[in-house]
């Protein structure tokens, strides 16, 4: 066999995988199950994906596309400390560009109170107003987040 051939043959060898690769979607709890009826007025869907080049997600209902995710999201913070995203004690990674942060002064996950957490994906911070603060280096661009007070007579 020529070294032509074989180059070919192992080339293909090594893209099939990259082809044939599909994202794992499945829905998750509390995703009501296929044929369900329902008298309420709205129903919450799960969905959990499982892609390494994830580029876009567009839900269509009923006709009409609500992309939910795609390249002109800049931040994508988890706020988990998820060590297998490279996460730790005071680095945030964001998973959709090199915007990492760093977290400073007494922030404290409040996690790491043994309190349930109350953020959207169970990560949050709480900030005593004095010195904490999340560090995202140089964006240029507006920046939005969601943000629960919690006030206490001081």
């Amino acid at each position: 066999m020529k070294r032509r051939t074989l180059f070919v043959i192992a080339f293909i060898i090594f893209l099939i995988p990259f082809l044939l690769a599909v994202p794992l979607i499945e829905f998750v709890n509390p995703t009501p199950t296929n044929n369900t009826f329902t008298t309420n007025r709205s129903i919450e869907i799960n969905i959990s994906i499982i892609e390494q080049n994830l580029n876009e997600t567009i839900y269509n209902w009923n006709g009409t596309n609500y992309t939910l995710y795609n390249d002109s999201l800049i931040l994508m913070y988890n706020l988990d400390n998820l060590s297998s995203l490279g996460e730790n004690d005071t680095f945030i990674v964001n998973t959709r560009s090199n915007y990492n942060g760093t977290w400073n002064g007494s922030a404290t996950r409040i996690a790491d109170y043994g309190a349930n957490s109350s953020g959207k994906y169970g990560g949050d911070f709480r900030f005593d107003g004095k010195d904490d603060f999340i560090n995202l280096s140089t964006i240029p661009v507006p920046i939005s987040f969601m943000s629960k007070g919690l006030y206490t007579d001081i």
